[in-house]
């Protein structure tokens, strides 16, 4: 038995994305998912390393710096002298 199409049906027909715009789409979750496996995957401090930039290598050896002075710091007792 065949019924006619209804207005909504009709009207879903009219509004498919063109072709161009599927594949885009497509294309586009295809690299999503890629982004979101390679985040979820754990990589080496090395591999991180070797694709630092000149920024990233700046700050980083600026934060170990600071973070060396502070272990210094840190690590020395100092016990107060009482007056003689």
């Amino acid at each position: 038995m065949n019924t006619a199409p209804t207005i909504n049906e009709k009207e879903n027909e009219n509004m498919a994305p063109d072709p161009e715009f599927k594949a885009a789409m497509e294309k586009q979750e295809g690299l999503l998912s890629k982004i979101l496996d390679a985040l979820s995957n754990p990589v080496s401090y090395t591999h991180l390393r070797a694709h630092e930039t000149v920024l990233d290598l700046v700050c980083r050896l600026l934060l170990e710096k600071k973070n060396n002075k502070k272990t210094k710091h840190t690590n020395t007792l100092s016990i107060p002298r009482l007056p003689t």
